[in-house]
């Protein structure tokens, strides 16, 4: 993303009513049996990689992102709450390259831990007894810089953009910036009360909500940049979570379904538990169970899904993440003794 001029009003909060785009009454859908699914390198090839769990040096590490076709931003140990560093791990070379070493205070507890890419940097937060620190460093390699340090409420989304780390906070939303470099830290006018969903879009309410509470994630949405405007008007009072596009959700009868912001689009999902209550990644993906013993990628726009080939009686078998930022291109599975990764952005 480039650099950007932030201006706007501020948005308010709310939630649908039930009833299709034009106000009429929504049939309901019938939840799919279920439904075989081809393999994912039969379907993406260029999207999955299955690869150990050690990097070539030998040691633990948890895939973060795609940093591109075949670059892997991964951070040592286990966990980022334990990281260390982050390295970037070339997938076809089997090589790493170290990019920073993680700070963090010692003898505190951190309770979170989240991270953004973009414009050449990483970003990360570090939040414990000690408060909120977020970090910078440049992804070609050098020092991590302090970018901002505050007693403010936990972020819920970062981004990078214009040489400025952007964040979101709970509770009381509102968006933050601050030079990846570090340096006084500012509002961005006219965000208040709105998190950020996928940079430059904003909106309200965030919360992941429990099913069936008729409420909507990220109902309104608006570009700073732009300064456009986008309300859901779904079809049904399933509780719904939103992206800037797609929708998903699970009505009263346990039917996962997705539809447009506008309503159009209708369609059940192909998952015998439940659609992510999380906003699609990249605007176009969910994580689907469309048969018993089976886990697959679910492509919204062209309705084509890949199963992941793992079975349910596998050590670890449905240890799963999908990452909370909807804009990172990277989900991906745990198995025994190994991951198996997805680049969404090469689908």
């Amino acid at each position: 993303m480039g650099g950007a001029t932030v201006a706007g009003r501020a948005l308010l909060t709310g939630t649908h009513a039930p009833g299709t785009a034009n106000g009429t009454a929504s049939p309901a859908l019938h939840r799919l049996k279920e439904t075989a699914v081809p393999p994912m390198e039969k379907v993406w090839p260029k999207a999955i990689h299955r690869v150990p769990d050690t990097l070539p040096n030998r040691r633990k590490f948890l895939p973060l992102t795609f940093l591109d076709a075949h670059t892997l931003l991964v951070s040592t140990d286990s966990s980022f709450e334990k990281a260390d560093a982050l390295y970037a791990y070339d997938l076809r070379e089997h090589t790493t390259r170290r990019i920073a070493t993680v700070v963090t205070p010692p003898k505190t507890k951190l309770f979170a831990s989240g991270f953004s890419t973009g414009d050449g940097y990483v970003a990360w937060y570090l939040a414990g007894d000690y408060g909120t620190e977020i970090w910078a460093a440049p992804l070609a390699g050098g020092a991590a810089r302090l970018v901002s340090r505050a007693d403010t409420p936990v972020p819920t989304a970062l981004a990078i953009d214009g040489g400025k780390v952007l964040w979101s906070v709970g509770k009381t939303g509102g968006v933050f910036r601050a030079p990846v470099t570090g340096g006084a830290t500012e509002k961005v006018p006219g965000t208040r009360g709105t998190y950020i969903l996928q940079w430059p879009w904003v909106g309200a309410p965030a919360a992941v909500l429990p099913p069936n509470t008729g409420v909507t994630g990220f109902a309104n949405v608006r570009n700073v940049v732009t300064g456009e405007t986008r309300t859901a008007r779904l079809t049904d009072g399933a509780a719904w979570s939103c992206g800037v596009t797609w929708c998903v959700g699970r009505d009263s009868h346990l039917v996962s379904e997705a539809q447009r912001r506008d309503g159009s689009g209708r369609q059940a999902i192909p998952d015998l538990e439940s659609a992510s209550r999380n906003p699609p990644s990249l605007d176009r993906f969910v994580i689907t169970f469309p048969a018993k013993h089976s886990i697959a990628v679910y492509d919204l726009r062209t309705g084509k899904a890949g199963d992941l080939g793992i079975k349910q009686q596998d050590k670890n078998s449905f240890v799963f993440r999908l990452a909370d930022d909807p804009a990172n291109r990277l989900y991906y599975t745990i198995t025994d003794g190994g991951y198996v990764l997805v680049d969404l952005g090469a689908i």
